[in-house]
This record gives C-alpha cells, structure tokens and sequence, in this order.
C-alpha cells in the first residue's frame, strides 16, 4: 500500500487473545476489511479445504449478518459466508513467517500520487530488501533458503521422502500459487527489466511441471525439474540483488 502511496490501518492481537468482534464490526462500517494470514483448511465454504489445512491464506471481509460474516476470496468464491466460530478457527492459526494472530487492514487512504516510474523503484528497493533480510534471517536460524532450499527438497523427493500431507501442500497449493505469481512477475517486470521477466516466465512453467509430475508421483521427473528451479531462483536472486 506505501509503494503505491496509500496509507491504511492496520491491527493485530497477541496470541491467545480472544477474536476482536466488535472491533471488526466497527471497522467494516467504514468499509471492508482485508484479514489474514487464515488457514485455508478452516475455510469450509471452499469445498477442496480438507487437502488446503496448514496453507496461509487473506480475504477480504464485506459485512456481517448476526453470526455469520460475508467474505470476498480471491481464490474463487465471491461473496461466501462463514459463522463467527469457523472465522475465528481460521484467523486465530499461527504462522512463522507472521507474529501475532486476528491482524487486518482497513481504511485507506491516499497521501501520495507516485508516478509509474517512483513506484517501480520503490518496488524494486522493497525486493532486495526483503531478499536480502529473508536470507540473513534464515541463515541465522543455520536453515536453507533460495536454491538451496530448493535442491534439499529435490533430494527429498527423488528418494520418495515426503508424506501425503506434504505432497497435498505442493500440488494442491503451493505449486500452483507459485505458478501464477511468478507468471504476474513476468508481466510485472516484461518491459522493466526484460530479463528478469524471462526468468519468472520460465520458473512458472517449471512450478506448473513440478506439479505436474508430483500429482502422478513422477519422483524422478519432479526432482528433476526441481534442481532446475533451483538454478532458476539463483539467476533471479542475483538479478534482483543488482537492482538499483
């Protein structure tokens, strides 16, 4: 919202604490409320849940109706309804990559008028950034990230070394979401920064193969096209890092 020049409220709860229904209430009567992270496994109105628990997911919040709330999905269900009980099953799921629970923004407001070319580099300042910061964080942690994270996991599969809720998280979702958002970065950056827009064509075609081959248990093949995004996600991070 700040690269594009918008202020916006924003909350969250410590953990343990109970769902802000009120506080949720007055906020949607200055219109809708983006809330997230969410488990989608909690979210029952979408009937693929049962294979989706543990993904983290945001939608934004319409209005409520005694002690259900209406919700915009991005996923593909418009205007569904969730009760109370089932929303606060769902918001109230810790992540490790977001602290606190029940976060949400509202209210925003325009401050700024960026031009195309301030927000791009305001974009591209946000990238390296938060590349740069994931990569200390988890190097501290002594964990793997980017390619290295990548050819771990190619190793894992090509011995068959992954149980079913796993594999579930891959095909069902996050091969295809990382699909479709490296695609959207390849349009992002197509007449930006041309190669970097080649690379994120290409690595979203290797998501949706990946996919491809885990969801008939092709072990080989996946790891196959998994060492290749690994190269794919060296070439990009070190194209992202160059940016200034």
């Amino acid at each position: 919202m700040s690269i594009l020049g918008f202020s916006v409220r924003e909350s969250v709860q410590a953990r343990g604490t109970e769902m802000p229904v009120d506080e949720l209430r007055e906020a949607l009567k200055q219109g809708p409320v983006m809330m997230g992270p969410l488990d989608m496994g909690k979210l029952v109105y979408n009937p693929n849940s049962p294979n989706l628990g543990g993904s983290d997911h945001y939608v934004v919040a319409l209005n409520m109706r005694g002690d259900e709330i209406c919700l915009h999905d991005p996923a593909g269900f418009p205007n569904v309804f969730l009760t109370l009980d089932k929303l606060e099953e769902a918001w109230k799921s810790e992540f490790p990559w977001s602290s606190g629970v029940y976060r949400r923004w509202w209210s925003p407001e325009r401050i700024e008028h960026p031009d195309l070319e301030e927000i791009n580099r305001r974009a591209f300042t946000w990238f390296k950034s938060t590349l740069t910061e994931q990569t200390h964080d988890i190097a501290a942690q002594e964990g793997r990230t980017g390619a290295s994270a990548i050819l771990h996991k190619a190793a894992q599969v090509r011995a068959g070394a992954i149980d079913g809720n796993e594999w579930a998280h891959y095909v069902y979702f996050a091969l295809p979401v990382g699909a479709r958002r490296a695609h959207d970065y390849g349009l992002f950056f197509k007449t930006i920064h041309p190669d970097l827009s080649a690379l994120k064509y290409g690595q979203s075609r290797q998501f949706g193969e990946c996919q491809s081959r885990l969801v008939s248990r092709n072990w080989e093949a996946a790891a196959t096209i998994m060492v290749a995004l690994a190269e794919t996600e060296a070439m990009i991070e070190a194209s992202i890092l160059k940016m200034e």
